[in-house]
């Protein structure tokens, strides 16, 4: 008689359990960044704050008396950080880079580092923040030339799951890692998903590729809305202008700016055509001081070696509203480049200064209808007796003020844990 017996094996996959244990007790915070299920061995434990440019490499029994090793051993494949006495600046995000290796064979062979982000708020704050949402955007521009590649970037303070763009025609693409020698028209730029960044690469782009852009992405360790971050994509030629329209006064100053498109590039020349036909050439040597018609100069801290071309006027006239044309002539270019800014009435701008004065006016006018009154006032009750100064010392007199103090109770909160793939399971992935 035979027995049928069914099993199933779960072969766990290797990730890093991350998170962090706050110990209200003692003042202390403590990180970890632990390999599961693996046969890897940890070579070094490093943390690095993401608004330093430094980070502590972590040894197990080593101190500098504020930071030291969190865990129970290199040998359990467990990497920590413990910060004593806990600051303001110690919160936010931290990335955790775990150096591994593993025997291949007969030899030990190094592997890619396991990197991941803790997410690390106030006590009392949200664990991930979300603040895009209603927040007023200020839209970072991004240049590029038409016919060339574009690379479009943005980050989040946590691990993501996913991440995507929308064209501004509302197409949707979804960045995958490149393998080497594989044509693609777009595919995934950044560092990896594990330490927050998103970033696509397309291989060429037109001018209908040019609008805003939408960056969505999805942390890996909790559900719910996707953040999101913004950016406007102008595809120009190799020179390009900060701004096309720029609003001014009569009589107040005004500075046309074009620039190179991808990144620096030195001019040999710059020049610019006014709405009248009146041509002007000028570089860094040119200011306020040797002012071209004594009201033309270069915009300070501009310069042709890195790709500058901007023009300031002062005062600006009424024949100075209208197109502008800045053109320069790109080192090793053969043809000159050139765009156009429009110079317009900035009829909002122009009533500010009168708004000023007539706020500083209406409250001069308020004060002193206010002194009047009071006069009237104390004339018909009639004239308090005490007018003489006292002859006495002068007194001092202060308020005291209570200070209530509160302290934490003691308890440590519990430990919150979040876990994340290793880069080799990612690729595979």
């Amino acid at each position: 008689m035979e027995l049928h017996v069914d099993r199933s094996v779960a072969v766990e996959a290797e990730r890093l359990d991350v998170g962090f244990v706050r110990d209200t007790a003692h003042h202390k915070l403590h990180l970890y960044c632990n390999i599961l299920h693996t046969e890897k061995n940890i070579t070094f434990c490093r943390f690095q704050k993401g608004t330093e440019a430094s980070g502590f490499n972590v040894i197990d029994g080593l101190s500098d008396g504020r930071y030291s090793y969190y865990g129970d051993g290199f040998f359990k494949r467990q990497c920590g950080l413990t910060i004593e006495s806990v600051a303001s600046d110690d919160y936010g995000t931290w990335r955790c880079t775990v150096g591994v290796q593993e025997w291949a064979g007969n030899t030990i062979q190094s592997r890619t580092p396991l990197q991941a982000l803790i997410s690390v708020p106030p006590e009392g704050g949200n664990r991930i923040r979300r603040d895009f949402e209603g927040a007023e955007e200020e839209l970072r521009t991004i240049f590029v030339e038409s016919n060339k590649t574009l690379t479009l970037t943005c980050r989040a303070d946590a691990s993501l799951a996913y991440c995507w763009f929308q064209h501004p025609n509302g197409s949707q693409f979804t960045p995958v890692e490149r393998q080497v020698g594989q044509n693609l028209d777009f595919w995934y730029a950044g560092e990896n998903l594990q330490s927050g960044d998103c970033g696509i690469t397309f291989a060429t782009v037109h001018k209908e590729d040019g609008g805003v852009w939408t960056c969505h992405m999805g942390y890996k360790y909790q559900l719910g809305e996707e953040i999101i971050d913004r950016m406007n994509v102008r595809v120009t030629g190799p020179l390009a202008a900060l701004n096309t329209e720029v609003g001014a006064v009569i009589g107040g100053n005004a500075t046309l700016y074009c620039h190179t498109a991808n990144g620096p590039q030195p001019l040999d020349y710059c020049r610019f055509l006014a709405p009248n036909f009146v041509g002007i050439s000028l570089d860094s040597t040119v200011g306020a001081n040797n002012a071209i018609l004594e009201r033309f100069y270069f915009a300070p801290g501009r310069n042709l070696d890195y790709g500058d071309c901007a023009l300031t006027i002062d005062p600006v006239l009424e024949e100075d509203l209208g197109e502008w044309t800045c053109a320069a002539l790109l080192h090793d270019h053969i043809l000159e480049s050139r765009d156009t800014i429009l110079l317009y009435y900035d009829s909002h701008a122009a009533r500010l200064p009168r708004l000023r004065a007539g706020l500083i006016g209406t409250s001069v006018g308020l004060i002193v209808l206010a002194l009047v009154l009071a006069g009237t006032i104390w004339y018909k009750k009639g004239r308090p007796v005490p007018w003489n100064r006292p002859s006495g010392p002068i007194q001092r007199f202060s308020n005291g003020t209570d200070t209530l103090s509160m302290q934490n109770d003691g308890a440590v909160e519990p430990r919150l844990s979040t876990s994340t793939t290793s880069s080799d399971e990612q690729q595979q992935a």
